[in-house]
């Protein structure tokens, strides 16, 4: 049978109040601005006389399946109805003077793909960084952080869990992936970190100079310093591969 995201199974397990939330009472509404099919919304303005801003998992697609093990994961089916109630309700709402807003961790195109099959009438913001999840310390279902982000100058560092089907290098005993660090200048960068294990001149990529710094890490992860010097067209960067084959 086709998913339909419009209708709940009756044996949906029930959530239960682990307390997780409870700091939540009485605190700020953050001053974070969010994208939405209908523009950017920043919910400590939404929220200065009277804010409803629900937040939930994901919404469905119909005859799109959803991910292995949704439904037997207490409170993450039924996000479509409970927007839909939303919309429905949303005249009553703004009577009592409430402004309403939706939001979950889908990308901004989801978002307006949603609004626009369901014709809603208020903002559903999209926070695929977790950017919310960081304001006011939400919790996540097993207490694992699974987003984190950090800021260094104007550069930022995004962090992730990948979840339990991953495999590190390590593991599957094969690199899988070169991890460069673009800096301004690699020769300076390898002067101030002492020399590196690598050689500022040995062979690098065509669009970077050659690594500066190059070490494994414990999970067999290898990191390179570089520096961009031109683009490369890439009719070029295959010709260049292919040569080193």
């Amino acid at each position: 049978m086709p998913h339909d995201p419009y209708t709940l199974p009756t044996d949906l397990p029930a959530p239960v109040d682990d307390g997780a939330a409870a700091h939540l009472d009485g605190a700020e509404v953050p001053p974070l601005s969010l994208e939405s099919w209908c523009g950017p919304v920043d919910l400590a303005e939404l929220s200065t006389e009277r804010g409803v801003v629900y937040v939930y998992p994901r919404t469905g697609r119909p005859g799109v399946p959803a991910p292995d093990g949704w439904d037997a994961f207490p409170g993450a089916r039924g996000c479509t109805p409970q927007s839909c109630a939303f919309r429905d309700h949303a005249g009553e709402l703004a009577r009592l003077g409430a402004r309403v807003a939706g939001m979950s961790t889908q990308t901004l195109a989801e978002q307006v793909e949603f609004a626009e099959r369901n014709h809603m009438p208020f903002p559903v913001l999209a926070d695929p960084r977790l950017e919310l999840r960081a304001a006011l310390a939400l919790p996540t279902p097993d207490g694992n952080v699974w987003h984190a982000s950090g800021r260094i100058g104007g550069g930022e560092i995004m962090m992730g869990d990948p979840g339990d089907h991953y495999r590190s290098p390590k593991r599957l005993g094969q690199e899988t992936v070169g991890i460069y660090v673009i800096v301004a200048d690699v020769g300076a960068h390898f002067e101030r970190e002492g020399g590196g294990s690598g050689d500022p001149r040995g062979a690098g990529r065509p669009a970077v100079r050659p690594p500066a710094l190059h070490g494994g890490r414990p999970e067999g992860q290898h990191w390179y310093f570089a520096s961009v010097i031109r683009d490369v067209a890439p009719e070029e960067w295959g010709a260049q591969v292919a040569s080193r084959a």
